[in-house]
């Protein structure tokens, strides 16, 4: 991965208190000083780490999951979707990786993650999972990395234009799942209209 990983807006004690049920008071104690970010004089923030640990101890199972956002129409909230969801999940402790499947790269511009010349992105990625994604993910923040988009994503299509490539797409992809990507807990692909031939992956 590339790029030091800052860390994330985090989420509040009065918001893990709300979720758990219990007192603001309750889940300070739990997490000490040390887990706790000072964020107004009455506001404090709990990390990431400190956050999982909290939850898991009251049950939560953090399950490895993929979400995909597809649709054949543009405009709709592909990527404002997949990153409130991955910025959400990042704060209560998920290791989220974000795929960017657009040519169009928006979701890789918001996150200011635009690749350099020569850095793999998907169309790459998925000829060569096992040599490209270990420099492809870049670390956005704490717990959520992105395989960023660029224009070239979108000779996605005539790669996939025939049947051989689209199996070998999807073995790809699902190499590319076990080799990097098993560490994460959630993986959110925004998918450009286009790319329809994408749509049957499975993880």
């Amino acid at each position: 991965m590339k790029q030091e990983a800052p860390h994330a807006t985090p989420l509040t004690t009065r918001e893990l208190s709300a979720v758990a049920g219990v007192s603001v008071e309750a889940v300070e104690s739990f997490l000490g000083s040390g887990r706790t970010i000072s964020l107004t004089s009455a506001t404090k923030g709990a990390t990431a780490e400190a956050v999982r640990r909290f939850l898991e101890e009251r049950g939560v199972v953090y399950q490895p999951r993929v979400i995909a956002h597809i649709t054949m129409r543009g405009g709709i909230g592909k990527t404002t979707a997949t990153i409130s969801a991955a910025v959400r999940a990042a704060q209560y402790g998920f290791k989220v990786c974000v795929l960017d499947l657009d040519p169009q790269g928006s979701s890789t511009l918001a996150f200011n993650a635009a690749p350099d010349e020569g850095d793999p992105i998907f169309y790459d990625v998925w000829q060569n999972p096992r040599e490209f994604i270990p420099d492809a993910l870049k670390q956005i923040r704490e717990n959520l990395a992105l395989l960023p988009s660029s224009l070239e994503n979108a000779l996605l299509d005539a790669s996939l234009i025939n049947r051989f490539s689209k199996e070998s797409c999807q073995r790809s992809l699902r190499g590319a799942h076990r080799v990097r990507l098993r560490h994460h807990n959630h993986r959110l692909s925004p998918i450009a209209r286009h790319s329809r031939d994408i749509h049957n992956l499975r993880g």
